[in-house]
């Protein structure tokens, strides 16, 4: 059984971030992927890949703004045996949002210049 706060806190903001960036996948912040070397090779990839886990979100939006398919298959987290996270929560949630204001700035800004 996995922590139940820690579940509802993971789905409350996974629940933003799809509203926030326009997506349909449920779990937003990891999971496994498998793409075309032709079809990664098409995303900003220094756009994607940096930082901590938020590359995950940056990967899923630049993905589909890219017309790519997205299949999500769940993934069961559980809770830990033994030890403790050394992972800061509060850094995290501040970190993982203002990657998906800037994102969503980005496709702002991207429609107010595309051509008609």
């Amino acid at each position: 059984m996995q922590d139940v706060k820690h579940y509802i806190a993971s789905m409350l903001y996974n629940w933003i971030l799809r509203v926030v960036l326009r997506t349909q996948v449920q779990d937003n912040l990891g999971g496994y992927f498998t793409i075309r070397k032709a079809d990664i090779l098409r995303l900003p990839l220094d756009g994607i890949f940096f930082g901590y886990g938020e590359y995950f979100f940056r990967l899923i939006h630049h993905g589909q703004r890219q017309g790519m398919s997205i299949v999500e298959i769940p993934a069961v987290y559980r809770t830990r045996k033994a030890g403790t996270s050394k992972s800061n929560f509060g850094k995290f949630l501040f970190t993982y949002t203002v990657a998906a204001i800037r994102l969503t700035r980005e496709r702002t800004r991207a429609k107010r210049v595309a051509p008609p």
